[in-house]
């Protein structure tokens, strides 16, 4: 079995990977953001809605640790915007196929980071982020399934639960997030407190979201 690597701070290996990953994610926003106008379904729009605002959060979280971590101010590189026009979005059946491939690759680019042994902070960052792509990839799996059997896509009470699911995990994966920074304080009291405020901008973004809905 292969040796995790080891990317600690001044890493030139971990910036570089943390740029990767904040390319990718801005790329999976903009896809978010051309299926949001093009998706039918008022439902699937909705969940979509929800999604993107979570790989925005994936990019603001990725540019303050780069930034913590020595990394240059315009880190990840700029992709061009989906076409709107192109096959990939079709049609709610196409643009569920696009999510699910762009959410795949996400979830295994996360994963496989975390793989690396990194500064605790960075590591609860990537596996949260993991657990959301994972979570959108298997959305766009039932939905897929939904339309092709016939069935007809979540209604109201079903994007409810599914967000409400997801919510739950990442509000876990904020907490241990928060008890991890707070172990390291002391060693690293200025990276400690760029990374927690981080962490109280995702917690406020989710109870902003909850108190929205009620």
């Amino acid at each position: 079995m292969a040796e995790r690597g080891q990317l600690g701070r001044g890493s030139a290996e971990l910036v570089a990977r943390l740029g990767t990953l904040l390319s990718a994610d801005r790329q999976t926003v903009e896809i978010y953001r051309v299926a949001i106008d093009a998706l039918a379904n008022p439902a699937l729009r909705a969940v979509a809605e929800h999604y993107r605002d979570d790989h925005e959060r994936h990019v603001d979280e990725l540019t303050r640790l780069l930034r913590a971590y020595g990394g240059p101010r315009n880190a990840g590189s700029l992709l061009p915007r989906p076409d709107p026009a192109s096959a990939a979005f079709s049609s709610d059946r196409a643009i569920l196929r696009t999510i699910k491939d762009s959410e795949r690759q996400g979830r295994d680019a996360y994963r496989a980071a975390a793989q690396e042994v990194l500064p605790p902070e960075v590591a609860a960052v990537l596996r949260r982020a993991a657990n959301d792509e994972a979570a959108h990839y298997a959305w766009a799996l039932e939905m897929l399934d939904d339309l092709e059997s016939g069935r007809q896509a979540l209604g109201e009470a079903g994007i409810a639960g599914f967000i409400r699911r997801a919510e739950r995990r990442t509000t876990a994966a904020v907490v241990l997030a928060r008890s991890q920074v707070t172990s390291q304080f002391d060693e690293h009291p200025l990276r400690a407190t760029l990374v927690a405020v981080g962490l109280g901008v995702c917690a406020g973004a989710l109870s902003g979201r909850r108190d929205a809905r009620r």
